[in-house]
């Protein structure tokens, strides 16, 4: 084909451009002509672009078929008569391709033609014929009609296209049946629904479907349509489907005219099967929830009078034991419930005070059971940060079952637990853990009633606590008092005893000092002696419980003080009875009196040798350990607050719980009368209290007790120990002048004979005012002054100060039964740089004490006057 036989070309008209759809086909008003000859083609082809339209122009059949196929034209204008081909053939061929089927077809002659060559173009495909002559708005106007014609048929079809595309898509039965019932239509999802093909639908009847009763509705229905009383009516009706089913549908119909007369109905079912059964489970289970709700009102009305109940108990409990007590009544009757167990939560340590644990009918002891930690990650955990109940089960990874049962070695194989904070205005103070060996056995209603229950019971456990807290401060007031009544009985009686005895001292040694060795009277001295030593440590038993011990404390490292006491201990407590010393290495050095410290290892000893009669086992251990800031007796586990422990355990009958509550109250015994003081474990608790110390007991009957007890650290590591005291000797006698200042008649004269037999020179005086004035009569002759601290008139302290005024280095020797204020601090500590002699003494103690004193510098001079 030639380039010449096919032109494209644009009119003149109002667009001069020629457009494209989205398929690449030109914009409505595009007209192909077709004509072999040049002149009549471009003349037709003016015409129509004068029109507006765009035209297309083609030689010949061959680029007109092309070209009609690629630009898809609205409209073809065809010659009759080609040399090529004739305008009948191209109308075959034309209308032969689908894709221009409905592509309007002018067929024109111009030359006149006989009716049958117009007929035969008609049937050939084209639209219409013209033939010449024409004028050009005949032309013009029939090009018009046939593309209006064209674009009103394109939207015939594209509606009749989307109707029908609705028809068979839609979701609900679609059908259409004339007045007397016969169906005439039916879509996909009527027959996907009914099982009934559109051919066998149109054999059927609307009666062949319905029920009896729905057959007269649907009649019903339509009488009140045609009557004109409803235009569109919408009513429920079941349908039969082909397998027998019973469908039930709603129904919404109108009817159908045709030139203005109802023929037929059409109708739209919709399948209600669905909001039916949905319908029928809402119901039930309205039904179920109005159930729930009388079982729910019912329930609560038992919940709050248990919760009532509760309170009722709750109320009147004034320890804790009634309290777990109560919780666990409640938890058994309100919930599954195969152990429950109670525990307070320290928030400082983070971990859990186990205090009651309940174990499938059986109360578990728990006396052993340690403090539980609480892990970060836990179900405890989260339920004691966020106030609120978790519920775990064995087979939930992310909720393993927590924590109490897990420490008390049961056999018990939990499958689900609630854990449940004790709460008190947003703050956790305990939880309450419930297990059941049933799994999934808790559900978030189960909640409600224990959160009630373990809150209340929380606000009772502090009640109780406060009044605990009142009645300990109670008893410690109590016991302070009874301390201070027999601190000052003991007092009293030490400084009178302590006089007596001090005489008794003396007065032996005088004695023994006059009789030959080999006289039998030197047994009975020695025995007055030994009684005097007996009488002089129950003294020093009263003073060390109440806490009026002189104290000299010194740097000790308590390892060395076990080993040198070691051996006296096994010759005191006998051969049935083996010691075990495990004592820890590089112990840090605590602060103690020495002498104090000794008398507290003796008399747990003792305690533990008593505790023994059949013989059996002391195991004396040192160590360092750090303990609990707020509770002593607990360890810490931060290394903070280290304290040296030294802890003496016996294998003895070990002591039972009211035995524990007052061991170490005065003249307390299990001892037969007579067999026991009752104050030496009273002694020890004096003792440890004045070193500021802490004693702690552990003990359980049949299987021996603990004592443990805990030292502070040394602020500074000092290798001072006190050497021990050496017998004086009779080689060196003294020179000097020493004045005596005693109230007590035969204390002074035993002070009085010692001395003087070791060559001292004496000045006596019965109290601090006349010991002032012999002092300023021989100030310048007295070396060392010797001053009861108690005396009428003016006190030893007071006598040294004004002593001191005038001589500020004189050496001052304090004796006492009953030390005070005046010579030592609150704790009992000698006050540094005060020389002291505790009565009842000796007069070989009297003779050490002023050899130290005086020789430990020169000789004092006379203060300048």
């Amino acid at each position: 084909m030639k380039d010449s036989d096919l032109s494209v070309s644009l009119g003149d008209g109002p667009d001069q451009s020629m457009q494209r759809g989205q398929n690449g086909s030109p914009s409505p008003n595009t007209i192909l002509v077709i004509n072999n000859l040049p002149d009549q083609l471009q003349l037709l082809s003016s015409t129509l672009r004068n029109a507006g339209y765009d035209v297309l122009e083609a030689a010949n059949p061959k680029a007109a078929l092309r070209l009609a196929a690629n630009e898809r034209p609205d409209l073809i204008i065809n010659d009759f008569s080609m040399s090529e081909t004739d305008g009948i053939e191209l109308c075959r061929r034309l209308r032969a391709r689908l894709d221009l089927a409905s592509t309007p077809i002018l067929l024109l002659s111009t030359f006149r033609v006989d009716t049958s060559n117009a007929v035969a173009g008609i049937e050939a495909g084209a639209d219409h014929f013209l033939q010449a002559p024409y004028d050009q708005l005949k032309l013009i106007a029939r090009v018009g009609q046939l593309i209006e014609r064209k674009r009103t048929q394109e939207a015939l079809r594209r509606s009749e296209e989307r109707y029908r595309e609705l028809f068979d898509n839609a979701n609900d039965i679609v059908y259409t049946h004339d007045l007397e019932g016969h169906y005439t239509s039916l879509n996909k999802k009527g027959q996907q629904i009914t099982g009934y093909t559109c051919e066998e639908a149109a054999t059927l009847e609307f009666t062949n479907l319905a029920t009896r009763e729905d057959v007269a509705l649907a009649r019903e229905m339509l009488r009140r349509k045609l009557a004109g009383d409803e235009t569109s009516t919408i009513y429920e009706i079941s349908i039969l489907a082909k397998d027998g089913k019973v469908i039930a549908v709603e129904v919404n119909t109108q009817l159908i005219f045709e030139d203005g007369k109802p023929i037929g109905v059409q109708g739209i079912a919709r399948d209600i099967r669905a909001r039916k059964e949905a319908e029928e489970q809402f119901r039930q289970v309205s039904q179920s929830l109005l159930e729930a709700e009388r079982r729910a009102i019912t329930e609560y009305k038992t919940l709050l009078e248990r919760i009532a109940q509760l309170a009722q108990i709750l109320a009147s409990a004034r320890d804790l034991a009634p309290i777990f007590k109560a919780l666990l009544e409640f938890t058994t009757i309100s919930l599954p419930c195969s152990a429950l167990g109670i525990a307070l939560y320290d928030h400082e340590q983070v971990e859990l005070n186990p205090h009651f644990l309940w174990i499938e009918g059986n109360n578990i002891d728990i006396t052993d059971l340690e403090p539980i930690p609480v892990t970060t990650n836990s179900d405890v955990r989260r339920a004691i940060v966020s106030g609120q109940t978790i519920i775990s089960t064995a087979s939930q990874s992310d909720h393993p079952i927590p924590t109490i049962f897990e420490y008390s070695h049961t056999d018990l194989k939990p499958a689900s637990a609630m854990t449940v904070p004790m709460t008190i205005m947003g703050r956790t103070i305990g939880t309450l853990e419930i297990q059941c060996t049933t799994d999934n056995a808790y559900h978030s209603e189960h909640t409600t009633a224990l959160q009630m229950a373990a809150n209340l019971a929380a606000n009772t456990i502090e009640n109780v606590r406060l009044l605990n807290r009142e009645r300990e401060h109670e008893n410690q007031l109590r016991q302070a008092q009874k301390m201070e009544a027999i601190g000052h009985l003991a007092g009293g009686v030490a400084h009178d005893f302590n006089n007596i005895v001090t005489a008794m001292y003396g007065n032996c040694d005088m004695l023994m000092r006059g009789l030959d060795p080999g006289n039998f009277l030197r047994k009975y001295v020695h025995d007055i002696k030994d009684s005097a030593k007996r009488a002089a440590m129950l003294t020093r038993q009263l003073l060390a419980f109440s806490r009026k011990q002189v104290l000299q404390p010194v740097n000790l490292n308590l390892n060395t003080v076990v080993t040198d006491m070691e051996r006296l201990i096994a010759r005191l407590i006998g051969e049935d009875i083996s010691i075990t010393c495990n004592l820890v290495e590089d112990l840090p050095q605590i602060k103690a009196d020495k002498s104090q410290l000794e008398q507290i290892i003796m008399n747990l000893a003792v305690n533990a040798r008593d505790a023994m009669p059949q013989g059996g086992k002391i195991i004396i251990e040192t160590s360092v350990v750090y303990l609990d800031k707020k509770r002593p007796q607990q360890y810490s586990k931060t290394k903070t607050h280290p304290h040296i422990q030294l802890s003496i355990t016996d294998t003895g009958a070990g002591m039972s719980a009211e035995t524990q509550k007052h061991i170490f109250e005065p003249f307390f015994t299990t001892k037969e009368e007579g067999k026991g003081t009752g104050l030496g474990l009273a002694t020890v608790y004096g003792s440890v209290k004045q070193s500021r110390g802490s004693i702690w007991l552990y003990s359980k009957e049949g299987e021996g007790t603990v004592f443990k007890i805990h030292f502070p650290i040394a602020k500074e590591h000092l290798d001072i120990l006190p050497e021990s005291p050496t017998e004086p000797t009779d080689d060196h006698e003294g020179t000097q002048t020493i004045l005596i200042a005693e109230d007590d008649h035969t204390v002074r004269q035993v002070l009085r004979d010692a001395l003087h037999l070791s060559g001292y020179k004496i000045l006596e005086a019965v109290n601090g005012r006349d010991g002032w004035e012999l002092f300023q009569q021989h100030q310048d002759d007295i070396q060392l002054v010797i001053t009861d601290v108690l005396m009428p008139q003016m006190n030893g302290r007071k006598l040294a100060l004004l002593i001191n005024k005038v001589r500020p280095n004189a050496r001052i020797i304090y004796i006492s039964g009953h030390p005070t204020d005046a010579i030592t601090d609150r704790g009992g500590v000698l006050l540094e740089g005060v020389d002291f002699l505790e009565k009842p003494f000796t007069n070989a103690d009297v003779i050490r004490k002023v050899r130290d004193v005086l020789g430990s510098s020169e000789i004092l001079q006379p203060a300048t006057p």
